[in-house]
């Protein structure tokens, strides 16, 4: 009864993938609930959240002001972000870092189905999330989109340590949703995560060669997957789009130059930012429109991007919450935890990975699991001389 009742909690903080449309207010209001009358004083990840909601708060007032918003409405447009207090509804659960892991398992492989799922099914919707079609090209990100990357981190660092073939399993369905979603970015950070994980573990030639082994295989089959080579084909053609029509015509680089020159009122603007646009109200059909009609989406820009929607320090804790969760030192079976921050931290510097569909909730999670760690081995967030990972 008791995994049943956590399966359900995580596909509702998944929002049910999509499948079930929830009003977001109802949604909040139960975050709210849930993370309040679980809420604990004393650990570690805390500061970060106060932080983080202090500069949110600021930021609703700098939207009221500067774009005539009411801070209820931004209030509910940052609903996402909101997700990070599910770390102390986690937290509750009293579940130990086994029983976490082997539930994390379970989602990572549910989100692969689900994105397989969706490809073979297209044009059919089944799962929220977006897809974009650019002429022959389909790129799909489906909500808990942020398990893709993590869900290759995590089996990778299993199975060099057990040789668990489960591991392989999410590897594999991981690999096929960092493909589907199309980002040369997400591509290339995931293969320098990767590279920074087998360094920290510190594994010989010798007992890699059944892991490359493994690796080759899979390559070879999604290989001749169709998925697979149109994708390869597609970023290797907008890459070549890129470099033939110029930096100073890249839609990119004139969005980073209107947001410093013409976006915002105000320097106070610029550093509080200007506020999460709100489904009816003027402020939002604005950001619609330069967005969907111009093609001037924040989200291009990453972390920077985010920066001009909801303020330069709410970003900066985001980033410094994620650099400490990767210098600190903690026991080889758990590197996955900040490989995975690194990476989402290095693919946001021109996608939305970091922010993507309720990666929030994932980080939440990643918060309870790294905070139960901590706790077990008596390590203190940020430290990189307190445990010897490779005893």
């Amino acid at each position: 009864m008791k995994v049943l009742l956590y399966i359900l909690a995580f596909l509702f903080c998944f929002r049910f993938m999509g499948i079930i449309e929830i009003p977001p207010k109802i949604i909040l209001c139960l975050i709210l609930f849930l993370s309040i009358i679980n809420f604990k004083r004393g650990l570690e990840f805390n500061k970060y959240i106060y932080w983080l909601f202090f500069f949110l708060l600021l930021n609703f007032f700098s939207c009221w002001y500067f774009n005539d918003q009411e801070i209820f409405d931004t209030f509910i447009a940052s609903s996402s972000f909101l997700n990070l207090l599910l770390f102390w509804f986690f937290y509750g659960w009293k579940l130990d870092i086994v029983q976490w892991e082997k539930y994390i398992w379970w989602i990572c492989l549910c989100f692969g189905i689900c994105f397989i799922i969706q490809y073979l099914a297209f044009p059919t919707i089944i799962f929220g999330g977006q897809i974009r079609t650019e002429s022959v090209e389909q790129r799909i990100a489906i909500y808990g989109q942020g398990l893709a990357s993590f869900s290759v981190i995590y089996g990778m660092n299993k199975y060099l340590i057990s040789r668990n073939i489960k591991y392989v399993i999410i590897i594999f369905t991981g690999l096929f949703a960092v493909f589907g979603c199309g980002y040369r970015t997400m591509l290339l950070a995931l293969i320098v995560s990767i590279l920074i994980l087998l360094y920290r573990l510190k594994i010989s030639l010798k007992s890699i060669i059944p892991f490359i082994c493994i690796i080759l295989f899979l390559f070879l089959f999604v290989n001749s997957v169709d998925l697979v080579q149109e994708q390869l084909t597609n970023m290797i053609n907008r890459q070549e789009q890129l470099e033939g029509g110029g930096f100073e015509n890249d839609i990119r680089y004139i969005n980073l130059i209107y947001r410093y020159t013409s976006y915002f009122e105000s320097p106070v603007e610029m550093i509080l930012g200007s506020g999460m646009p709100f489904e009816g109200t003027k402020y939002y059909i604005d950001n619609y429109n330069l967005e969907y009609i111009i093609g001037y989406y924040f989200s291009d820009w990453g972390l920077i991007g985010l920066s001009w929607m909801i303020g330069i320090p709410a970003v900066t804790v985001m980033i410094v919450y994620s650099i400490q969760i990767f210098k600190t030192k903690v026991p080889k079976e758990y590197l996955y935890i900040g490989i995975y921050f690194f990476n989402i931290l290095i693919s946001s510097i021109t996608t939305h990975e970091f922010y993507i569909f309720h990666n929030y909730v994932v980080q939440a999670i990643l918060f309870c699991l790294f905070t139960k760690v901590l706790e077990q081995y008596h390590l203190k967030l940020g430290k990189v001389n307190v445990y010897n990972v490779h005893k």
